[in-house]
């Protein structure tokens, strides 16, 4: 899977803009692998706030992520929500894929590092905060992710 930190330093990216609550997400289109209704979410009991639960999906169990915590009655059931079905690049076969919540449908840009202006807005699941254009988005560390998520599940 290409690596969006390297390849910026490089060329133009085509990426996926994912609207969340606030700050969108910024995932390499390469890493998408389906875009399905946030409705096929399964709640999860005594999951973290960050934890939606899980989707079933071509016969696999994927869990369900939101970067920012959904207000009151726009969570699953808002009528555009989507997950984002993305490939987890570390490789690991308990957890090779997870679902990204988004508020709307997801948007394909390009980005390169000419346009894109590092800000500061930490997220204990993002690498960095980005500017692109009037855009402000997290860059996700899939990395501390499939820990978070991998602590999770061996809970339950």
């Amino acid at each position: 899977m290409i690596q969006l930190h390297a390849a910026l330093d490089r060329e133009e990216v085509r990426v996926m803009l994912l609207p969340t609550r606030g700050r969108d997400l910024l995932v390499p289109a390469s890493a998408v692998a389906e875009i399905v209704s946030a409705d096929a979410v399964q709640p999860r009991s005594g999951a973290p706030e960050w934890l939606l639960g899980e989707l079933q999906w071509r016969g696999r169990r994927v869990p369900a992520v939101a970067f920012t915590p959904s207000p009151a009655g726009q969570g699953r059931g808002r009528a555009h929500a989507r997950v984002v079905v993305c490939f987890m690049p570390e490789g690991n076969p308990a957890l090779p894929f997870v679902a990204l919540y988004s508020r709307g449908m997801p948007r394909l840009e390009r980005a390169a590092s000419a346009n894109l202006v590092a800000e500061q807005d930490p997220h204990p699941f993002a690498l960095t905060a980005l500017a692109l254009g009037e855009r402000h988005a997290w860059l996700p560390d899939f990395a501390a992710l499939e820990r978070a998520l991998l602590a999770v599940v061996g809970q339950g």
